[in-house]
């Protein structure tokens, strides 16, 4: 880790010192080839840990509701390998969809599938991201382009 966060306050605690540096948004939300230059703070190693578990939930879950153009790519590459190492996550899921059946823009009816969504880890996500906000971004340029 380089000093620059090294020392400092843990920007989500505010009490501990920084062990790591943490992603203000994870790695794990982007494809590989936009993963470059993410804004990062001074975490502490508890925080740090307690937001990678969130992380880990969101970047897998989420993307099942996604309908931008690269969601499929997200679902094929990313929570697929994400899937194969949680079981638990992956059992869970599975149980729990269901199908459904949804109107599309054009008024018809097409087939769908729900999961079982645990919006409380998101919303815990989202507060340490607020957090953050409340403080000045490392870089407004980068902030600028991510939010």
């Amino acid at each position: 880790m380089s000093k620059k966060y090294k020392g400092k306050v843990c920007v989500y605690c505010g009490v501990n010192t920084s062990d790591t540096a943490d992603h203000i948004f994870a790695r794990e939300f982007f494809l590989q080839e936009n993963r470059q230059n993410l804004p990062k703070v001074p975490a502490c190693k508890k925080c740090n840990s307690e937001k990678s578990v969130l992380e880990h939930y969101a970047t897998t879950v989420l993307p099942f509701g996604g309908r931008g153009k690269r969601t499929q790519d997200f679902l094929k590459t990313m929570v697929r390998k994400r899937l194969a190492k949680n079981y638990k996550l992956h059992v869970a899921l599975f149980v729990g969809k269901q199908r459904r059946w949804r109107q599309a823009e054009s008024g018809v009816f097409v087939p769908g599938l729900t999961l079982p969504f645990d919006y409380s880890k998101i919303e815990q996500l989202y507060i340490y991201i607020r957090i953050y906000r409340r403080s000045d971004p490392p870089n407004k340029c980068q902030w600028n382009r991510i939010v």
